[in-house]
């Protein structure tokens, strides 16, 4: 047997949930109820939505009460996008500051905005 050394293709963007996970993604940060049905497989389902979309999309599951149980999922990936922005603003005002800014007095340092 000969092996084949290479990433596997993205799960999450192949089958049947694909629609679904460019939907949530259209709409950040905004919960959609994808599925409603017996209790243990909503749970199920959302357990599996979790592992294909990893850490950009949340996906949750809530009981009815009646032995039914609904989906809810959304995309956060945008949140890692952002705070990564944030964090270079951050360190290019780090630098544009530089190492004098802690002899500086307040009324000295640069506006951050």
């Amino acid at each position: 047997m000969t092996l084949e050394w290479s990433e596997p293709p993205d799960a999450r963007r192949k089958g049947k949930w694909a629609q679904v996970f460019d939907e949530l993604e259209a709409h950040p940060g905004d919960w959609a109820k994808l599925s409603e049905n017996t209790t243990r497989n909503a749970y199920s389902l959302a357990g599996r939505l979790r592992k294909i979309g990893g850490e950009d999309f949340e996906f949750t599951s809530r009981s009815f009460g009646n032995g039914n149980a609904g989906v809810w999922g959304k995309y956060i990936g945008h949140l890692a996008k952002l705070e990564a922005e944030i964090a270079e603003e951050a360190e290019i005002a780090e630098v544009e500051i530089g190492a004098d800014h802690d002899q500086m007095k307040p009324e000295e340092l640069p506006d951050p905005l």
